[in-house]
Order: C-alpha cells, then structure tokens, then sequence
C-alpha cells in the first residue's frame, strides 16, 4: 500500500519498503514512519525466512503489531480527508 501511495503521490521513488514509509512520511502523509518500517523488516524475515523466526515471540506482538497497522491506515484516512 505504501509504495503505491509513493506512485501515486509523485514521490521520491522508494527502492525499499521501509523508504516507501519514510516517503510518506517526509510528505506528513503519517508519522508512524520507524515503527512502519519495524513492520516492512518484519515482513521481509517473514518473506525471505532471514535467520531463525521466533514464533512464540511473533504470537506475543501481533496485538501490537495489528494497532501499528491499524493507526497507519487511521493516519492515511486523516490524511486523505484532511
């Protein structure tokens, strides 16, 4: 979603994830930019198996993992109608 918000938007085009959300951040489209980014880096061990995934320890933060991606998309809407 965030790369195509940067397309979309004209930005500074992202090469990675995480330059997407710094993207949209330095166009005050969120602010949640490093935890945004802790996400893509945790999308990218999942993706790419990147060393040892701690189950037990990915079942712990899915709360906090779903209100991050909750107030992203909450920051987008506000933006949008803003």
């Amino acid at each position: 979603m965030a790369a195509h918000l940067v397309a979309e938007r004209g930005l500074a085009v992202a090469s990675t994830q995480r330059e997407s959300f710094e993207a949209l951040a330095g166009a005050k489209l969120i602010t949640q930019k490093s935890t945004m980014s802790r996400m893509a880096s945790l999308r990218n061990r999942i993706a790419h198996s990147y060393g040892d995934l701690d189950v037990v320890r990915m079942v712990r933060e899915i709360p906090q993992g779903l209100e991050t991606v909750r107030r992203f998309l909450d920051e987008l809407v506000l933006s949008e109608s803003g």
